[in-house]
């Protein structure tokens, strides 16, 4: 069973962590962290949250391979996955779709910018 209003953060930066924490917090989320790809597979395979934030390149392995991983399988496959990077070519954006992903942010993106993006997603989930 989905968590709602929970989200995993997936991300090797730490800076990106602290700030995505406050702000979730902040929305009343609650919020969970992994740095690597066998943290975040072992949190959302045991919490389910309803949302993650996903960083496309992590230094254990890529997040097209989480993205993948959640949608194929009918316990996680309504988990929205947001796909996070710093990289700006179109096809990142491209690719992050076709493995799944709910939708695709380049970082730095502003806050409320992304609050709306998961809101949009809450939204659509609901209708």
């Amino acid at each position: 069973m989905i968590l709602e209003n929970t989200v995993l953060i997936v991300d090797d930066e730490e800076s990106i962590h602290e700030l995505y924490k406050e702000f979730f917090k902040e929305l009343g989320y609650e919020v969970l962290s992994a740095y690597d790809v066998a943290d975040a597979s072992k949190i959302i395979e045991e919490k389910k949250p309803e949302i993650v934030l996903l960083d496309l390149m992590l230094p254990s392995g890529s997040g097209y391979n989480i993205c993948k991983k959640i949608k194929n399988h009918d316990e996680t496959k309504k988990i929205k996955v947001i796909m996070l990077t710093g990289m700006i070519n179109q096809q990142y954006k491209l690719n992050s779709l076709a493995a799944g992903a709910d939708d695709f942010i380049q970082k730095p993106s502003s806050l409320n910018y992304l609050e709306r993006a998961i809101n949009k997603l809450k939204h659509k989930k609901n209708n």
